[in-house]
């Protein structure tokens, strides 16, 4: 295997090993490779990822081509884009994102990242401190998200690397060079952390009485697929250990939490992709 790719591989595996930036199934990496993108399976955990194969090869020519002018609802766009795999694995429903931007791809569910984005002054700091960052107003994961962020990368003439932020979801960064992403991906959480304070970093076993909040108090996409359900998973567990840490973090600061509205959570609950992890949680 390549030199840069497993360096990218071995980055990716590192970051999935922390919940403060990936919990469970969620977060996601790609990498692109002529005209073939290998990019996350759904259901698989970014923290065991060490080889080109664990990941779902597509043309992601293909899936550009869908995503401009696919105009169906979510579900089918994920049927359309799983038909395309070429080794069998199920492609992440973000797929899309990762298909219209650059080489390397890193998306993450940040602890850090989201105190801001699911927070209502979240986002007047992140222009003050990211002044090149893409600010994207909550959508639905998946085809939505993802045409929001065609849109607004299109916009900027598809930069080669780039810093985007998802409202109540998480961070985006990518790069032509696993080098720069590493160092873009690093340097944005030191300076969220230069800029907001955080409570020192906790160990999950040490915390004997997480919260369980209800579909009324949900702040990112992957903990509405849990809320309400009595699925004693690691995953669940996992978002909620992440939830706590970002509500937290937002009283520290003075901040107003930023919840998911009930139609919001409800789409999500709909969405097959998610019925699949939760299904895969169980």
């Amino acid at each position: 295997m390549d030199r840069e790719i497993s360096e990218f591989i071995e980055f990716t595996s590192l970051i999935g090993k922390s919940l403060y930036h990936v919990q469970g199934g969620g977060g996601n990496c790609s990498l692109k490779l002529g005209n073939k993108m290998y990019v996350k399976a759904s259901g698989t955990l970014l923290k065991d990822i060490h080889s080109l194969d664990q990941l779902c090869c597509i043309d992601f020519n293909k899936v550009n081509i869908l995503l401009e002018k696919f105009n169906r609802n979510n579900n089918e766009f994920d049927n359309r884009i799983k038909k395309m795999s070429e080794n069998g694995l199920k492609p992440s429903i973000e797929t899309g994102f990762h298909s219209i931007l650059g080489k390397f791809v890193l998306h993450t569910h940040s602890v850090y990242a989201n105190t801001l984005n699911c927070s209502f002054q979240g986002k007047e700091l992140i222009s003050k401190i990211f002044p090149q960052a893409i600010l994207v107003d909550y959508a639905l994961p998946g085809l939505e998200v993802s045409q929001k962020i065609l849109k607004m990368v299109r916009e900027l003439k598809f930069p080669n690397s780039g810093i985007i932020f998802l409202e109540n979801h998480g961070l985006i960064c990518w790069s032509e060079k696993v080098k720069d992403l590493k160092n873009l991906y690093n340097n944005v959480h030191d300076e969220i952390k230069k800029n907001l304070k955080f409570f020192k970093e906790i160990n999950i076993k040490n915390e004997t009485q997480l919260p369980n909040p209800t579909i009324k108090e949900c702040l990112f996409p992957d903990q509405v697929v849990f809320a309400g359900h009595e699925i004693n998973s690691t995953t669940k567990v996992e978002n909620i250990f992440a939830y706590n840490e970002i509500i937290k973090n937002i009283n520290l600061n003075n901040y107003d939490p930023k919840f998911l509205s009930l139609f919001d959570c409800n789409q999500i609950i709909n969405l097959d992709s998610e019925k699949f992890r939760q299904k895969l949680s169980k």
